[in-house]
């Protein structure tokens, strides 16, 4: 295949002004203007930026500063938000140590990571196969589809506003007939993540419209519609969506998705008070957990948290502790900040519960920090924010 090789050191500690740099020149490259283009069109909006000054830059030899950095932002289409998670990933991730020369190769090797687990470092393969530059039909397919993976493994972090802005590239390339319905599934479900949940339907009955009879993919359509309508609040929706799961997910073998939507159905449930609802999906998590354990070892947190909130339904605090601290446990061991952040908020709820003041803190100390390299919107993701913003967190704790 024709690419161009990738070489990288992961262990070289690249400093920010080279980052940005490199982000700065690869949008510039996207959009297909040269230094004397970007030079007018800034000085068209009344920042000029001298020619040799950009290509400094770009370099990394010189700090473009803030007002300087808005401008060829503005010109290049892309948020200082999204900047700093493309940044960041490249931080999380790392790079490519060995010399990559093919596209496939990249792209078994991300995939081989990401069964395995390794998760930053298939993120690390999918972006040096982002940044090549497909020469025909076959390396044009690899390369969505390496984006869908990335969309997949950002979100899995966390970085919803990376993963959204990845999944609006590709709608836009537009994608290939045979991923168009993956990545409107996609867009709608990190829209819905990020809030948005009326652009999440509406993005999945386009989806709809597209996916194939008897497509995997069709199932996995009500899961996301139940999502939107649990952040949109409309119960009865929610509701009735999810009976259709619940029943769909007796005869389908595919826990990695069922697994978790029941999990959170768990926690939408607790939330209308509603323990009877609770249990019933409490019960479906632990009939896919006793089938397809070795299969959802990354989800082995979401286990013990949905026992723990059973636990705290029986008034049994203590036992609920116990499952939150196990809980916390797994999420470390698979290091998402996502998962931890919500252990660290159901071990603060808990130790309240159980008047320990101190230990509450601590906990809501930990989830505090953890919430804010995060973007997915959640009620416990929204309360922390709230409290973020506050002035003095022993008053938030305590009167919690």
């Amino acid at each position: 295949m024709n690419a161009r090789r990738v070489k990288s050191d992961n262990t070289e500690k690249r400093a920010p002004l080279a980052s940005v740099g490199r982000f700065l020149r690869k949008q510039r490259q996207a959009m297909g203007y040269s230094l004397r283009q970007v030079e007018r069109l800034a000085e068209e909006q009344g920042a000029p930026i001298p020619f040799a000054t950009l290509s400094r830059i770009e370099k990394g030899k010189v700090d473009p500063g803030v007002g300087r950095l808005r401008v060829l932002l503005d010109v290049y289409g892309v948020s200082p938000r999204v900047m700093g998670e493309i940044l960041e990933l490249e931080r999380l991730a790392g790079s490519v140590t060995e010399d990559v020369t093919d596209l496939e190769e990249l792209f078994d090797r991300a995939k081989a990571c990401a069964e395995r687990g390794e998760t930053r470092r298939a993120l690390a393969y999918l972006r040096a196969l982002m940044e090549m530059h497909p020469s025909s039909h076959s390396e044009r397919r690899l390369r969505q589809c390496a984006l869908i993976g990335m969309v997949n493994l950002s979100c899995t972090l966390g970085k919803e506003v990376l993963a959204k802005e990845v999944v609006d590239r590709l709608l836009l390339e537009p994608p290939l007939e045979e991923y168009r319905a993956i990545v409107l599934w996609w867009a709608a479900l990190v829209h819905t993540d990020l809030g948005a949940a009326d652009v999440g339907l509406g993005l999945l009955a386009r989806c709809e419209e597209v996916v194939q009879p008897g497509d995997s993919l069709v199932p996995h359509i009500d899961i996301a519609r139940s999502r939107a309508y649990i952040v949109l609040e409309e119960v009865d929706k929610a509701r009735a969506v999810a009976k259709r799961v619940l029943e769909k997910s007796l005869e389908a073998e595919e826990p990695y998705i069922y697994f978790p939507f029941f999990g959170a159905l768990v926690d939408f449930e607790m939330r209308h008070q509603c323990g009877e609802a609770a249990g019933r999906y409490y019960e479906e998590m632990e009939r896919i957990f006793e089938l397809h354990a070795d299969d959802i070892q990354r989800l082995v947190w979401r286990w013990h948290r949905a026992r723990g909130l059973m636990a705290t339904l029986r008034g049994d605090h203590r036992g609920a502790l116990r499952e939150f601290q196990l809980a916390l446990a797994h999420a470390i061991e698979i290091d998402s900040s996502f998962a931890r952040v919500f252990c660290h908020h159901a071990l603060w709820k808990v130790s309240l519960a159980l008047g320990d003041k101190e230990s509450a803190d601590i906990e809501l100390r930990s989830a505090l920090r953890y919430v804010r390299t995060v973007d997915s919107k959640y009620p416990e993701f929204d309360e922390l924010r709230k409290i973020g913003e506050m002035d003095g967190l022993g008053r938030a704790s305590l009167s919690a």
